[in-house]
């Protein structure tokens, strides 16, 4: 079965195979596939660009997240957290990506509110955004589970003001935040990630298969069809895959979402949230880039999208031969590698 085009699924259930073979795998299923942008999934290689820009499948792309910490306040290593995702980011311009999850601030020890950590934070969002700009791809920061390992995890945590917003259903849900955020009028989902638990005692996010917790998954998906976005399921093994697929068919949502809703309001059009609570003042808007999340774009043909992005990259070339416009350290467009 082919989901509709506003539902996808993650590779990491495929995390084990090479990415053209995941590829092949997710087109059985799916055209739009979230890449996990690490281990042999990895965007900076360019076999693994080639084989995503052939495959004819639509993208999003999860940067890497095991142990980069955009809230660290030792500001060498979160300048160097925001060097790598510079460069994975690349990859995903590259091939078209319709948008860029990134994980908020993270740690580990459990430090809860932490002002150093918040500022370390406040300026990577700085940054991210200047990063967006650039490689006109959204950017969407994603909501974390927990209150003792990071700073957003409920609206209003912190301001998102001219970045996407993804909202984690899982995550959101043992938190206990997932009706907060989709009643909140100033949220503008922008990307959502759907997988199941049992609330919060489930600390350790199993990201299980729809149906099996406590997540309401028409309530999700329903926030996320309102919005005009895109939903990955985001499980860990096919088999959970392909158990969520037949709930979401038992569910009656397997359907095309502009059958169903409304055209989203123009006041709401945006690449990211912005208006009050934490997710920046309207005037804060910026232009929507390239990509922005609708289901308008979701209907791109891959060709359309193909050519723009290499007309991205060439102009991103150009105005960077001469290291003009590149951060402190050289090029960010030679750290993309050409191994497998």
């Amino acid at each position: 079965m082919i989901l509709p085009a506003d539902i996808g699924i993650s590779s990491d259930p495929f995390g084990h195979l090479p990415l053209t073979v995941a590829l092949e795998r997710a087109a059985e299923i799916t055209t739009l596939l979230e890449i996990g942008s690490h281990g042999r999934h990895s965007l900076l290689s360019r076999p693994n660009r080639r084989s995503a820009q052939g495959s004819g499948l639509r993208f999003t792309v999860h940067g890497p997240y095991w142990a980069l910490d955009t809230g660290d306040p030792d500001e060498t290593r979160r300048r160097a957290v925001i060097t790598t995702h510079r460069r994975h980011l690349e990859g995903a311009a590259e091939i078209g990506a319709l948008c860029y999850v990134v994980h908020p601030d993270y740690s580990a020890a459990s430090r809860g509110r932490h002002p150093q950590a918040l500022t370390a934070l406040e300026r990577s969002l700085d940054e991210l955004r200047a990063l967006q700009d650039e490689y006109r791809l959204p950017i969407a920061i994603e909501n974390m589970p927990s209150a003792l390992t990071s700073h957003f995890v409920a609206p209003g945590d912190i301001d998102l003001a001219g970045l996407g917003f993804c909202l984690d259903a899982g995550h959101a849900a043992i938190a206990g935040t997932l009706h907060a955020f989709i009643g909140d009028p100033a949220t503008v989902i922008t990307h959502m990630h759907l997988h199941d638990n049992r609330g919060r005692r489930d600390w350790d996010d199993p990201h299980l298969a729809l149906g099996r917790g406590v997540v309401e998954t028409r309530h999700a998906l329903d926030a996320a069809r309102r919005d005009h976005t895109t939903a990955i399921l985001e499980m860990l093994d096919e088999a959970s895959v392909h158990e969520s697929i037949e709930h979401l068919r038992a569910s009656g949502l397997l359907f095309a979402p502009s059958d169903h809703y409304p055209a989203v309001p123009d006041d709401r059009r945006v690449t990211s949230p912005a208006g009050g609570r934490g997710h920046g003042a309207a005037g804060a808007r910026r232009p929507a880039p390239r990509g922005t999340l609708t289901v308008d774009s979701l209907k791109l043909g891959r060709s359309a999208v193909d050519q723009s992005s290499e007309d991205l990259m060439t102009a991103q070339r150009s105005s960077t031969a001469d290291g003009s416009g590149c951060p402190q350290g050289g090029s960010a467009h030679e750290e993309l590698t050409d191994t497998g």
